[in-house]
């Protein structure tokens, strides 16, 4: 998932998603401990990711 973040932020649609926020997010859901009070939205970060891949298939069937 790292590697299609950082595909998307180095790509046409890099305006689409806060890729900052995207990566601390799957750090978050990657190391989560559900013995602490920290809050996570494994669904934003799902919905951010389809976005993401939606726009890179289009974008690269527009290359080929």
């Amino acid at each position: 998932m790292r590697e299609l973040i950082e595909k998307a932020r180095n790509s046409p649609i890099k305006h689409y998603v806060d890729y900052d926020k995207m990566l601390t997010m799957l750090e978050r859901i990657a190391n989560y401990d559900e013995n602490t009070n920290e809050r996570i939205n494994p669904q934003a970060f799902q919905s951010s990711l389809m976005l993401l891949m939606y726009q890179l298939e289009k974008l690269e069937k527009n290359e080929s």
